[in-house]
């Protein structure tokens, strides 16, 4: 289930990964799409707005036409220079009838349906001649050029735009030059429908036109406009003249405003109809790449797991024929194997080590009898010497110390004794030697009192002092001194031991100091000599507590023993 679960996690973690490549995938090819549209959108406005500019422009061409045609025609000056009223009209129609055939021919080629008629207003004589004849009622607001304002405007402008009869025509005035009043206006109405129809065939959707004055910041007319996308006239201030398709004679500019939300739309229309396959290709290669590294990441795990449930199937010689493309995986298989070899071998030794145990167990028990032999005998040796000298005297004073020694030995009262107990039964040890070597050495005794009441391991100083006896003293061929303290240093006993016998060889003690520092699992309990002491506190204290050995060939030794401090309560 576990072996499971983690490819199941490796193929979530890649689906959920392919899955948000494939979305940004998908989000760059909108966003390609987007812009995609977003220019041929931005063509299509250049070509129409190009379309549009030339549309605004011929007209305005078309009315500065009118104005350089009538202002040069000499009719004007002869019709200004004539006393209407004095003569009948029959001769006015001839002097104006040129000037209003003329017009009309004009309007008639143009056959643009934009100008819908232009006029010649002579305020001197009250008279107007436009493209229908010649009007000298005197009554302007019937004429279609008229509008409020017009007296106010034609005393202030020479040149003037004007929407006039609910913005349905457009007005251009321009004040004429004739050399006799120079105050003849000369207008052509625009039929700003048409315009209209013409401009509007060129916008799509929400797109805007403005034809903006200028000089007056306003809005001259509009298409398709609406109130959220009017024209202010602090905007109008604002339009940078060289961005704008600008008609500096008459000081109007073409302002269009677009809607982008159609770029959007027309982008969603054309995703749209791939996205449900898109997203169903997508789906489908997640599903397969997911599973495919999901199945590649997985392998050598697999591998692994299998060589762990088997691994009494496997050899050591059988790893190193794996042939695997990863050289790390066929590391890893490898040492697990090997692993699995050690295990075994190891598990054999404490098979045999178990074995062993038991045996000594067997002999332990079997000589459970001995001591207490050796205590009555001794009891009797000592009984028979004090009957047969009639006191206490050597002889049995040596048997009593023997037998206590042995009994200190023999007795089962667990790891640790006080320190003071350990030094009494060393002071018994030392006691026996002396009988026999009595002019060999003597003993100096150095204890602080203050750590008598802690405790140490049992039978820690006897094979030192005995090996400085064998190996020291004896062969020096000398009286020796063996001096023993046991001092206290932060958190942790000193015993010291030292000798002025024969010394260490350098090579003899490099010897023992590498057996001192051998691995502690290979202690012989069977033989209690300094290092299998030395292995035994390190193994119930930890490696910074031991022994110390320095020594110099015929200067004598000094073995330090550490422990840490035990108080009896920690017992």
């Amino acid at each position: 289930m576990q072996r499971k679960s983690i490819f199941f996690t490796y193929f979530k973690n890649l689906f959920i990964l392919m899955l948000i490549c494939m979305v940004v995938i998908i989000g760059l090819f909108s966003f390609t799409m987007y812009n995609y549209t977003k220019s041929q959108e931005e063509i299509y406005r250049m070509r129409t707005k190009e379309q549009t500019n030339q549309l605004v422009s011929s007209v305005f061409n078309d009315c500065t036409n009118f104005f350089v045609i009538i202002n040069s025609s000499p009719v004007i000056s002869e019709i200004a220079a004539t006393d209407i009223d004095s003569i009948p009209d029959s001769e006015v129609y001839n002097i104006s009838s040129p000037l209003t055939r003329m017009l009309a021919d004009k309007i008639q080629t143009l056959s643009n349906a934009y100008i819908k008629s232009a006029s010649i207003y002579i305020p001197e004589k009250n008279v107007t001649l436009s493209n229908s004849g010649m009007d000298a009622t005197g009554r302007y607001d019937s004429q279609s050029w008229y509008y409020d304002g017009f007296a106010e405007d034609q005393k202030n402008n020479t040149l003037w735009i004007k929407t006039i009869n609910n913005a349905s025509y457009m007005g251009i005035y321009n004040k004429m030059n004739t050399n006799i009043y120079n105050s003849e206006i000369m207008a052509v109405i625009i039929n700003l429908n048409n315009v209209k129809y013409s401009i509007q065939k060129n916008l799509t959707g929400n797109d805007s036109f403005y034809l903006v004055d200028l000089k007056n910041n306003s809005v001259i007319f509009s298409v398709q406009s609406s109130d959220n996308t009017a024209l202010t006239a602090e905007e109008i201030s604002s339009i940078n003249r060289k961005k704008e398709y600008v008609i500096s004679e008459y000081n109007v500019a073409c302002i269009y405003r677009y809607d982008d939300s159609k770029i959007i739309n027309q982008a969603l229309r054309s995703i749209l109809p791939i996205l449900p396959w898109i997203l169903i290709i997508c789906l489908a290669f997640s599903l397969i790449v997911s599973h495919f590294f999901a199945h590649t990441f997985y392998k050598p795990i697999n591998t692994i797991v299998s060589v762990l449930n088997s691994p009494e199937n496997k050899t050591f010689s059988d790893g190193l024929k794996t042939n695997y493309k990863y050289s790390e995986i066929k590391y890893i298989i490898e040492e697990i194997i090997k692993s699995n070899e050690d295990k075994k071998i190891t598990q054999k030794k404490l098979s045999d080590n178990l074995i062993q145990l038991n045996h000594a167990k067997h002999y332990a028990m079997q000589a459970q009898i001995h001591p207490h032999f050796i205590y009555n005998t001794l009891d009797l040796i000592y009984l028979e010497s004090y009957k047969q000298l009639g006191k206490d005297n050597k002889v049995s004073e040596m048997i009593y110390t023997f037998a206590e020694l042995l009994r200190f030995s023999f007795r089962n009262t667990g790891n640790l004794i006080s320190i003071k107990r350990e030094l009494e039964h060393i002071e018994k040890y030392l006691k026996i030697q002396l009988f026999k070597y009595s002019d060999e050495f003597e003993v100096q005794w150095d204890i602080d009192d203050e750590v008598l009441k802690y405790l140490c391991p049992r039978l820690i100083l006897q094979p030192v002092i005995e090996n400085a006896l064998i190996h020291g003293v004896i062969p020096a061929k000398k009286h020796c001194v063996i001096k023993i303290s046991v001092v206290k240093k932060d958190d942790s006993i000193a015993f010291i031991i030292s000798d002025n016998g024969v010394g260490i060889s350098s090579k003899k003690l490099d010897e023992i100091n590498e057996m001192l520092n051998a691995d502690t699992n290979n202690i012989m309990f069977e033989h209690m000599g300094i290092i299998n002491v030395h292995s035994r506190i390190r193994i119930m204290f930890g490696d910074k507590y031991g022994y110390k050995i320095l020594s110099s060939d015929g200067s004598g030794t000094t073995v330090e023993i550490s422990i840490p401090i035990i108080s009896p309560d920690s017992e």
